[in-house]
């Protein structure tokens, strides 16, 4: 299943997807995910996960918004070494904030946090994949986006 991680020469660890599939089985067995779908690919290095959101209550954000219309996009393989997470609907205005050149979500600036393959995601970037959300909830009301930001 791959071999060991070394970041200078980007080697890949197919077998972190598996933890990170079980991040996300433990976050749908808490009420956070639904849906949850991984493409059999995983396990030979290509990670590509499907899930909705739930409603619940994640990293302290109360919120009368509907969470459950966003189904999110996992990818993961030996070119993206680090997650990324698109919104697959509903589909994100054209001029929102806090997206990469390639409409990934920008959750965290590098600077700030540089992921580890083993890093458990449901505690990191998950609850900040909500904040994300709840953030774009209220831009797209105030159309000033009122989440913390980094200076890139």
């Amino acid at each position: 299943m791959g071999g060991t991680i070394n970041k200078m020469s980007l080697d890949y660890t197919p077998s972190a997807n598996i933890f990170i599939y079980d991040n996300l089985k433990l976050l749908q067995n808490e009420g956070y995910i639904k849906k949850l779908t991984i493409n059999y690919e995983a396990f030979c290095g290509h990670l590509l996960v499907t899930f909705n959101l739930t409603n619940q209550k994640i990293g302290g954000i109360d919120h009368n918004f509907n969470f459950n219309k966003y189904q999110v996009r996992l990818i993961r393989n030996n070119l993206i070494y680090t997650p990324k997470y698109f919104i697959e609907s509903p589909k994100l205005k054209l001029e929102t904030p806090h997206l990469n050149f390639d409409r990934s979500i920008c959750l965290y600036h590098p600077n700030n946090y540089e992921w580890r393959e083993f890093n458990p995601i449901n505690n990191t970037q998950i609850p900040w994949l909500f904040c994300w959300v709840y953030y774009y909830e209220v831009w797209l009301i105030e159309g000033k986006w009122l989440g913390p930001e980094a200076r890139h």
